[in-house]
């Protein structure tokens, strides 16, 4: 039992949800047990940390995936987005106040959400999601595209725009198109939106 949440642990800087437990036949009577033997440490409702396990500077980052407790048929629901996923791509100066994940449209959160976390109804094919250092994130295209259309740090955009062809981390032909999503006014981002 406990050598599986370990193994669960370790792909996610040790934090595992009650359901991914559940996934495991692990209940919450075990799992209650672990707390009490220290073993584990709950780290919010339906979230655990292995204590034995460091702790890691993406803690906030993998609270925020894991903690909307959504799950998808194929892993986890939640995936990072926006500026927080921007951030993770190395290709601008940002540094993002909050953390934004994104959740597929039908799902539903019935937990309130902490602060500082903000989430978006997205649904995202597989192709626009990738992970960095094992945290589900939007590619840099999806981040890209998500954030011109949008209208939101258009100045880190421009940035990554920049940086990114230089380091091969886009096509030309996404960066093409990305720069000329870039160059719409307004009014024409939002009649692509609508």
């Amino acid at each position: 039992m406990v050598d599986a949440l370990t193994e669960v642990g370790l792909s996610q800087d040790g934090f595992l949800t009650a359901g991914q437990a559940a996934g495991l036949n692990i209940d919450g009577y075990a799992l209650a047990r672990l707390v009490k033997n220290g073993l584990l440490e709950r780290d919010g409702r339906g979230l655990y940390r292995l204590k034995p396990f460091p702790r890691s500077e993406r803690a906030e980052l993998w609270r925020a995936v894991l903690i909307p407790g959504v799950q998808r048929s194929k892993g986890i629901a939640a995936v990072l987005c926006d500026g927080t996923a921007l951030s993770l791509h190395r290709v601008s100066t940002i540094n993002p106040k909050s953390v934004e994940v994104s959740v597929p449209r039908s799902a539903r959160l019935r937990r309130e959400l902490p602060r500082g976390l903000i989430v978006h109804r997205r649904d995202y094919p597989e192709l626009d999601v990738t992970r960095i250092d094992g945290l589900p994130t939007t590619t840099l295209f999806r981040t890209l595209v998500d954030l011109i259309v949008n209208r939101k740090e258009l100045q880190f955009v421009d940035e990554a725009l920049n940086e990114a062809p230089r380091r091969l981390l886009l096509t030309s032909r996404e960066s093409d198109s990305l720069s000329a999503m870039r160059r719409l006014d307004a009014r024409a981002i939002q009649a692509i939106r609508t």
